[in-house]
């Protein structure tokens, strides 16, 4: 559904990015230097050198359910696993660091990154002979907290005791206080100069602020001992890719997901269209619901971020930014007042959207969406989709976002000058259930392992792309703290 107008753009081109492996570690000469690190002003993991038998903290991505029905084949997996895999190549002894969100409330065990560990060794067997996982022993476990000073002082001593090519993983990060800078003592700097080398290949988190896996361990070391990885050069490859030569207006955003972090991504949002390359934006997911909430409609027990702030900013934005096209989908389906699944077409009241549901109703997923036509009327060539679309965990309010998804894959993929990058933990777990994401072959269509660090990226490169400012790069062109 049409929120207001825009004029249409000029289709471009976009080029593919190379394949980074291993062999660039392999000998003495470096390479030269890779072009997105210098618009980074970081060096990669080539320019290290030789890796043979030094000392390496890896901060990776594996925030992945050990549950999930398609683990291997998950973006963050499968960086995970060519991270561990170039670093063993390269005869490096590694230290792992990853996280792993859970709900407020949850137990040890959900929190524990052993089932993911044990999922990731019998999906890679090849891993499993060069790694460990460090549990935490309970005299580490604390009733006032856990004790991790005791916990790098092992971690360390077997990282001493490991052979070439080895590699341990680490608990949960998150689960240790040091994440946080809640540690008023050296630990910090004596975990950093414990190694050779830093390296950040965790994309979807390098937007974190104040987490010493990030942004904190780099800054003790020095410029020429810390690197970005080879999967998150990748993902930032992808993004300059995306953005490159995107002429006014040619940018779609196509924007989901459910409250967490709905603020976060709002203003994301604001940031993308500050320029004048973004013509068009869907709101999809709690996005959609919280417009038309906004807006005056009324929809029942439907999830809605219950900000007002959140309200003010979503309605004020085609105002603001008159060149772009708004759009929510035309129907929405979920449960009526007696639990059966049921749809309802918007309408449009005094030229706003408007949905107005039973008091007990709940509006969960959108019908199916085909925005090619769309697309062609405003002159899209390139779309960014993050978040899902619908309340993807419960069947079968996945459709609208699977068959949406699908749809923009195959626009994507039938147009030699279109490009699709897709984010979002949440609702890239669903599409690994489609055989357009999971088994692509089109060059076209790209899926991020980062969410709201996507939108981050591409807001950074449209807008700064000689100085961006996340925090995991920052700290990596940073010289060390005194």
């Amino acid at each position: 559904m049409k929120i207001n107008s825009t004029p249409p753009s000029t289709v471009i081109h976009q080029g593919q990015p190379p394949h980074v492996t291993s062999a660039s570690l392999e000998g003495a000469t470096l390479p030269a230097r890779d072009p997105v690190c210098e618009l980074l002003g970081i060096q990669d993991l080539a320019a290290l050198g030789n890796l043979h038998n030094k000392k390496v903290f890896l901060r990776v991505d594996a925030n992945v359910s050990a549950r999930c029905d398609n683990f291997k084949f998950h973006p963050r997996i499968r960086q995970v696993v060519d991270s561990i895999e170039t670093l063993r190549r390269a005869g490096a002894r590694v230290i792992i660091a990853s996280h792993h969100s859970t709900p407020d409330g949850a137990s040890f065990e959900e929190k524990s990154k052993a089932p993911l560990f044990l999922r990731l060794i019998r999906e890679f067997p090849i891993l499993e002979p060069s790694m460990s996982f460090l549990s935490l022993h309970t005299k580490e476990v604390r009733a006032h907290g856990i004790d991790e000073r005791r916990y790098f002082q092992r971690a360390l001593a077997q990282l001493d005791r490991s052979k070439p090519g080895e590699a341990i993983f680490l608990e949960n990060i998150r689960l240790l206080p040091i994440e946080k800078r809640k540690v008023p003592d050296d630990l910090p700097r004596t975990i950093a100069e414990s190694f050779d080398f830093v390296v950040n290949d965790a994309f979807g988190v390098g937007h974190r602020f104040g987490q010493f896996s990030v942004d904190g361990i780099a800054q003790y070391l020095p410029v020429e001992r810390k690197a970005i990885g080879p999967s998150a050069l990748n993902e930032w490859r992808s993004v300059f890719n995306f953005v490159r030569d995107a002429t006014p207006r040619s940018i779609a955003i196509v924007l989901g997901g459910d409250t967490d972090k709905f603020g976060t991504k709002l203003l994301l949002l604001n940031e993308l269209l500050t320029g004048d390359r973004v013509g068009l934006v869907y709101l999809g997911g709690v996005f959609g619901t919280t417009y038309l909430h906004a807006c005056g409609g009324s929809l029942g027990l439907t999830p809605i971020s219950g900000d007002p702030i959140h309200h003010a900013l979503l309605t004020r934005l085609p105002s603001m930014y008159p060149g772009v096209r708004f759009d929510l989908p035309n129907e929405l389906s979920g449960l009526d007042d007696r639990g059966t699944v049921s749809q309802w077409k918007l309408g449009i009241r005094s030229g706003l959207p408007y949905l107005e549901l039973p008091n007990r109703c709940m509006a969960l997923d959108q019908s199916p969406h085909d925005l090619a036509q769309t697309f062609s009327r405003a002159g899209i060539s390139r779309v960014l989709a993050v978040g899902p679309l619908g309340y993807y965990v419960r069947q079968p309010f996945q459709t609208g976002t699977i068959e949406t998804y699908r749809a923009l894959a195959r626009w994507a993929a039938h147009g030699e000058d279109r490009r699709l990058l897709v984010g979002g933990g949440n609702s890239v777990e669903a599409l690994l259930a489609v055989e357009e994401f999971r088994d692509t072959t089109s060059p076209n269509v790209t899926l991020s392992s980062g969410g709201g660090a996507l939108l981050n990226a591409v807001a950074g490169v449209l807008n700064t792309p000689h100085a961006i400012q996340t925090p995991a790069i920052k700290a990596f062109r940073e010289k060390p703290r005194r």
